[in-house]
């Protein structure tokens, strides 16, 4: 089954609108974890880029979802002892997982999954947890359950699909593996549930906090929406069986379902959509729908999907989108050019970024679009705003990244952050033109030209020492990145593509000041 090459969704809980990485640090009384791991407080998710050793994490009850790099070779002694984590999926390159790793009274654990082919357990990995499934490469899952007896019964091969002739089944099995049931304070988050060889996603937006999909089950209430999107052709029928209740269970008998374009055959328990061969289903509840031990067919009418290109030709910055859309869009190429201020962005750049002065109007200034990568493995669609001087060439050098890979978080222009550079720095956006002084002074910043470029700002902060001999860092939550002597996500040094390819073009890096340290930055040599 394929998988984030970068990083591996170990919970796939995810809360809406934007997140601050932070590094970690130690809580209550826990050893401090290492500090190449992030930590998203806002989501309670923690991004795992070196091995967690003993008792790394143990009694984190703030961590809900934990995602593990493959970076990650093994997984120490109690390592996320009682932390109330609900899936864990283990990339190929872990091996080794711990005595009592994730184990606890308090422990949510329900599933595992494990790619490896081979792993060896420590003693009692996962004791007195909620665990019901450990899921293995189907080659290794007789060696698997040979090895590790006590959970033989618990051991599963990972779910395969694949599409027979024009149809896909979502088995009751497979639906228990692709769900994850919703703890009720995960209210008004989203869960996104993938099945990535049978090239179906279903995304579910919660509104109350009863709902949800749980293991083989879909429960909504009035006005909640599921959707099923196809990577692989139109759908022009899905089919969701479901089992009957038991006859002395009547008092738990459902109402009937009730969704717009879906029908309910009680006779036979399914629920049903047909209709015009679509690349997105909507199941719109018009009532309670609560459907139990399902399984899901999909009929694929074998024509592409049409991708809907809104998000691009509305540039919609901070928006993923994928291959296909990008491609409808009219390609790659299409997708990374400087132009001159659309009306919009400029009336939002009025009083922001942008202040009426004598050095620099809307002519000087270019539009510049661009599609960047994260660690998330997604192509993200960016924007800036910088100097038409450097306009073309900074569109090149972003196009370069992108061909390579490179990780930039967030490309958004500072306006949606009222134009506060703090607040930006922390979110790690990447951005160019704002109209500001340089921090820390009443001189005006190469920023307010649009010839100073800021890249993935909370990880690479500018610092310079007082008078006093105290520390002024900007963003203020990243004094853990003024020390360069360790490797952490987003860094950025010599070796650096970021750092040769802007340098190459003629920029200075304020990495290389002697008076002050400015890691995110890179300025026009004039």
């Amino acid at each position: 089954m394929k998988r984030m090459s970068q990083w591996v969704l170990a919970a796939i809980l995810t809360i809406s609108g934007s997140s601050v990485f932070t590094a970690c640090s130690s809580h209550d009384d826990n050893p401090a974890p290492k500090p190449s791991d992030l930590w998203d407080a806002a989501t309670g998710t923690l991004y795992v880029n070196s091995n967690p050793g003993k008792s790394a994490y143990e009694g984190r009850t703030d961590i809900v979802s934990v995602f593990f790099s493959d970076a990650v070779t093994s997984i120490g002694d109690r390592a996320f002892y009682n932390c109330p984590i609900s899936v864990v999926d283990l990339p190929a390159s872990v091996v080794s997982i711990g005595n009592e790793a994730f184990a606890g009274e308090d422990s949510d654990l329900e599933k595992v999954t494990i790619y490896a082919t081979d792993c060896t357990f420590g003693e009692h990995p996962f004791v007195q947890s909620i665990l019901t499934n450990v899921y293995v490469p189907a080659a290794s899952l007789e060696s698997y359950k040979a090895s590790y007896p006590g959970y033989k019964s618990q051991i599963y091969a990972i779910p395969e699909v694949e599409l027979d002739g024009n149809e896909i089944i979502w088995s009751e099995d497979l639906c228990e593996y692709i769900w994850v049931g919703i703890p009720y304070y995960h209210k008004d988050r989203i869960v996104a549930a993938h099945n990535t060889q049978g090239g179906i996603t279903v995304n579910f937006a919660i509104t109350d906090e009863n709902s949800g999909l749980d293991i083989g089950c879909i429960s909504l209430v009035q006005g909640e929406k599921l959707t099923f999107t196809s990577a692989v052709g139109n759908i022009s029928k899905i089919t969701i069986q479901t089992d009957p209740y038991e006859e002395d269970d009547e008092e738990n008998e459902p109402d009937t379902p009730v969704a717009e374009g879906w029908k309910w055959d009680a006779a036979k328990h399914t629920f049903t959509w047909q209709g015009t061969p679509s690349a997105a289903v909507e199941m719109l509840a018009g009532g309670d729908v609560n459907l139990e031990s399902v399984q899901i067919s999909f009929t694929i009418d074998g024509s592409a999907p049409s991708p809907d290109t809104m998000v691009l030709t509305e540039w919609q910055a901070g928006k993923t989108v994928d291959a296909a859309t990008v491609e409808a869009y009219g390609g790659i190429d299409k997708c990374f050019a400087a132009e001159p201020i659309p009306d919009g962005v400029w009336a939002l750049m009025q009083g922001k970024t942008f202040k009426e002065n004598p050095y620099i109007g809307r002519d000087d200034l270019r539009h510049v679009r661009a599609l960047h990568w994260d660690y998330d493995n997604q192509m993200h669609v960016g924007e800036m705003v910088c100097n038409v001087q450097i306009a073309d060439c900074v569109t090149g050098i972003l196009r370069q990244l992108f061909d390579a890979k490179y990780p930039i978080q967030r490309m958004l222009l500072p306006d949606v952050y009222d134009a506060d550079d703090e607040t930006q720095m922390r979110d790690n956006n990447s951005s160019c033109f704002c109209y500001r002084n340089i921090a820390g002074s009443t001189n005006l910043s190469k920023h307010a030209r649009g010839l100073a470029i800021d890249i993935n700002t909370l990880y690479n902060p500018y610092f310079k020492v007082r008078d006093d001999g105290t520390l002024f860092i900007q963003p203020a939550t990243a004094e853990a990145y003024c020390n360069r002597d360790w490797d952490f996500p987003y860094k950025i040094d010599h070796d650096d593509l970021c750092f040769k390819l802007f340098t190459e073009a003629g920029f200075e890096w304020g990495g290389d000041w002697t008076t002050r340290k400015d890691y995110q930055h890179f300025e026009v040599i004039e």
